[in-house]
């Protein structure tokens, strides 16, 4: 995102501050071997600090990260989203983008999702583009989201809170509380920075057979504390504790912002074989998702000098009940995952031409999964539960990881990139009936599989001065394979299908070409960036129907490859004191390499969820009101995404393309802010997304919140 070159000024800047406004650059940690201005760093990269999100009202990380080039997300379930960069995306398997909060990989076994967060008081969001296999190991395939955390500041206390209402066109009211203190504690030793945040917002989707109106209302409230400890010139000490609730469901809905998904009840006279004796309104309670998770991270850095080292402690403990309640019986999905990650390494960054940093990474990822189906009967008002699945899951992961600076001249820097990395992955079905039929096929109940893999990075950048940047950039990325269910396992056999126990990794390599130029004295910056990357052995999941029962049967296989030949754009222009204009744009050609009739993917379709074109186009402007010591403000933002596809055996859907227009007009003052906010102006209603799986099945797609007006105010000391 162009913005992401340079930081807008917080919201307590004064009136005599305007007429000598410049914007710096934002500066970034993201190659793990010290800061750097994002101008300088040679590979495609954006970032968006607190300041900033916090002037634009951002309540969601994936609002914030939605305006880079060739970045989307998609919510699969309330509260949680899949993320895509640079079209390497898929709704099964490990996440393709690496997410991070703080040091914190959010690793899940065979999980796409993760949290969308608020991101009150954060530092920045940085998002690479492109694989960052080498020091971001697995999962990073398409790129890295770091969602980074404010650090307490030592000798200066400060407090700053911020609290809104809004209401939706026809629909309710939504409100917002959040705040921040930084604590000094010890001169120059001890300080903590406590934050604390509640969003409500109001549902704008009815359940008409039920008579709930607004149903999908959502509560997001998290809390997070860090501690700073410098004992020493050389030693900082930093501990953070991270607490979130979500509650929230997905916004399926028609065109009216209606949804009327029902339960199908049998006879119980009937029992065993079940007749249909009618159908039961869903509730709003049946289809409410809720997340929770508490994360603790630890951090020391010591400084000798010339090389610094830096260790990364993290344990991150997540519960989700997960429900689908959309496909006319109950499916429940409860989860719960439990991840500890190390990683220590080393940096060389003192004199002379050549930099380093090279470390080790340990992940212990544990995870325990159910799905459990219900069954109806009517004149019983709970239905009869079944444990379908019953697993735990386990990857035990490290890893060793380099990459080398080299300045060839004044001019030309040479890097060169690597990482070692091996997976043990493990799956135990934990259900009688299923182990018993597993046995009974030869297979294991607890089953392992082995993985290793090196990845690289090849980069050459051309500086000739302070003012341009050129690069070529060749990188590798990697996603695990998956265990096969236990019952996909089951239904495969018995269909006759020799379906594997797990599914290998993926390859993938990126070929990139960049540049990054400033003119008129750093009033117009661009960056543009050209790429090819290449994806092969996709872990895709498979369908059809079992010949002897005629029930569909799913199962992964690596059966697909890709490629995608793609475009970033960002432009910048700070010309005129207090206004700031950026565009950024991706466009892309992203396919499938092979026809794969059991995914219903043909040779030359878009890669799922992948839109072709993404563009966002925004304006900032401060100015002076007269001689009241005040500021006024304006802020506004278009973002445009294109159409994605998304497929399912004998089945394809196509969400529509969307535009969304934000603003923010207000008056600031040294110590408060006071604004008035538009969001979603044009009121979009289009299908923003549109899943095959649950569609084939009468599903409408997600919608996009109204026209919503409301008022912010926020305060600083």
């Amino acid at each position: 995102m162009a913005a992401a070159f340079l930081a807008i000024p917080c919201g307590h800047a004064v009136a005599e501050d305007v007429a000598r406004l410049m914007l710096e650059e934002i500066i970034v940690t993201a190659e793990k071997i010290g800061a750097k201005s994002i101008m300088d760093t040679s590979f495609s990269i954006s970032a968006m600090t607190g300041e900033q999100l916090e002037d634009q009202g951002v309540v969601s990380v994936a609002d914030a990260i939605a305006g880079n080039p060739g970045v989307s997300s998609v919510e699969l379930f309330g509260g949680s989203n899949t993320v895509q960069i640079r079209g390497v995306s898929s709704l099964f398997g490990d996440a393709t983008v690496g997410y991070y909060m703080d040091d914190l990989p959010y690793t899940q076994v065979g999980q796409q999702f993760v949290p969308d967060m608020n991101p009150y008081d954060l530092e920045r969001i940085e998002v690479l583009r492109g694989p960052q296999g080498t020091l971001y190991g697995a999962s990073s395939q398409g790129g890295t989201v770091r969602v980074l955390t404010r650090s307490p500041e030592h000798n200066e206390f400060e407090f700053k809170a911020n609290g809104g209402i809004s209401s939706t066109s026809g629909h309710g009211d939504s409100w917002k509380a959040q705040a921040a203190i930084n604590l000094p504690l010890i001169e120059d030793v001890l300080s903590a920075r406590v934050v604390a945040s509640r969003v409500d917002q109001a549902g704008f989707i009815d359940l008409p057979l039920t008579g709930e109106n607004d149903y999908n209302d959502s509560e997001d409230e998290s809390y997070r504390a860090k501690l700073l400890f410098t004992p020493t010139d050389n030693l900082s000490i930093k501990l953070t504790a991270w607490h979130s609730e979500v509650a929230s469901a997905v916004p399926y809905a028609d065109k009216d912002y209606e949804f009327s998904p029902v339960f199908i009840e049998f006879d119980p006279a009937a029992l065993p074989l079940p007749i249909p004796a009618g159908v039961r309104p869903v509730t709003a309670d049946d289809l409410t998702n809720r997340i929770e998770f508490d994360l603790y991270n630890l951090v020391l850095e010591y400084d000798f000098e010339q090389v610094s080292l830096y260790s990364t402690t993290s344990l991150i403990e997540n519960k989700q009940q997960l429900d689908q309640n959309v496909l006319g019986a109950p499916v429940l999905l409860p989860i719960e995952n439990r991840t500890l990650n190390q990683e220590l390494r080393l940096a060389y960054t003192g004199e002379g031409s050549l930099s380093w940093t090279a470390g080790v990474f340990f992940m212990d990822a544990r995870q325990e999964q159910q799905v459990i189906a219900g069954t109806l009967l009517a004149g019983l008002p709970d239905p009869v539960l079944t444990v379908v699945a019953d697993q735990e899951k386990r990857s035990t992961q490290w890893a060793v990881f380099g990459e080398l600076h080299y300045e060839l001249s004044d001019e030309w820097t040479l890097t060169l990139g690597s990482r070692y990395f091996e997976d043990e992955r493990e799956e135990e079905d934990l259900g009688a009936l299923t182990i018993a039929g597993l046995n009974a096929l030869g297979f294991d109940a607890k089953r392992s599989q082995d993985l290793d893999k090196v990845t690289g990075r090849v980069n050459l950048a051309y500086a000739p001065d302070g003012d341009s940047l050129y690069y070529l950039n060749v990188a590798q990325g990697f996603r695990s394979g998956v265990a096969q269910q236990g019952i996909s396992l089951l239904s495969a056999v018995a269909a006759g299908i020799a379906a594997p126990e797990f599914s290998e990794s993926e390859d993938l390599i990126s070929y990139e070409l960049g540049t990054k130029l400033s003119f008129m004295d750093d009033a117009l910056t661009l960056e543009a960036a050209l790429y090819y990357l290449q994806w092969d052995d996709i872990i895709t999941l498979l369908g059809t129907v079992d010949p002897n029962s005629g029930l569909p049967i799913s199962y992964a296989e690596n059966v697909g490859e890709a490629d995608a030949v793609g475009v970033d754009i960002g432009v910048l222009y700070r010309g005129v004191p207090g206004l700031t204009l950026q565009i950024a744009a991706n466009f892309n050609s992203t396919e499938y390499g092979d026809d794969l009739p059991l995914a219903n993917i043909a040779d030359g379709d878009t890669v799922t969820q992948v839109p072709e074109a993404t563009m966002s186009v925004s304006a900032a402007y401060q100015w002076p009101l007269a001689d009241t010591g005040l500021n006024g403000r304006f802020y506004t933002a278009y973002q445009y995404t294109d159409s994605r596809p998304d497929y399912t055996v004998g089945f394809s859907t196509e969400s529509d393309s969307f535009a969304v227009l934000n603003a923010r007009l207000g008056v600031e003052a040294e110590h408060w802010s006071l604004y008035l906010t538009g969001e979603n102006l044009t009121d979009e209603d289009g299908r923003i997304s549109l899943f095959a799986q649950t569609a084939i099945a009468g599903v409408p797609a997600s919608r996009m919140r109204p026209r919503t007006l409301g008022v912010e105010a926020s305060l600083r000391f």
